[in-house]
């Protein structure tokens, strides 16, 4: 399981990881936001972002959690199946390991280019600039917010993450402790 990924996406939307995943995000997806709307020179981005940046967190974390979902189906799933789960576990471990590595590469280039479409259809579809601008800021942003830190191996983003709350609940002089 030290090498596997797959399950690295459903550690991001577990408690009290869930929080962090809320707050990194919000801030991601807001420096994403703003860093594309410059490099593609868009105007107005105030007025844009007051009017489209809720629907594009709401969108970017949502399609990250449905993926976190189908994440978690084929690893209960996988519980079932023996071969299934050492597939999961040994990824790029023999035929069938390599094609679960590849369906799980798969799923989150899939899920950036859901974004991309969702983004383009619903809520950026009032943008009015010319079509490179839009193409060029919409494919920016479904790029720069497909869940790639799913691709992490599970026995570090559990260090990571092992760290990070350490720190944080140290910050709190043991008051949380229980």
């Amino acid at each position: 399981m030290e090498n596997a990924f797959y399950a690295t996406g459903i550690v991001f939307f577990m408690w009290p990881v869930l929080a962090l995943t809320l707050l990194f995000r919000y801030a991601w997806d807001l420096a994403v936001f703003f860093g594309a709307a410059v490099w593609v020179k868009l105007q107005q981005r105030k007025k844009l972002f007051l009017s489209c940046f809720f629907a594009f967190f709401l969108v970017s974390f949502g399609v990250d959690a449905l993926a976190a979902l189908l994440i978690l189906i084929l690893s209960v799933a996988a519980q079932q199946t023996p071969a299934l789960l050492h597939s999961l576990e040994a990824p790029f471990v023999g035929i069938t390991g390599t094609l679960a590595a590849v369906a799980v590469i798969l799923l989150v280039m899939g899920t950036g280019a859901l974004k991309y479409w969702l983004y383009r259809r619903f809520v950026f579809r009032a943008l009015e600039t010319d079509a490179g601008k839009k193409t060029g800021f919409l494919l920016t942003l479904a790029l720069l917010t497909a869940p790639w830190l799913f691709l992490t191996p599970t026995r570090l983003a559990f260090e990571w993450l092992g760290v990070i709350l350490s720190n944080l609940g140290s910050l709190t002089g043991g008051a949380g402790v229980i």
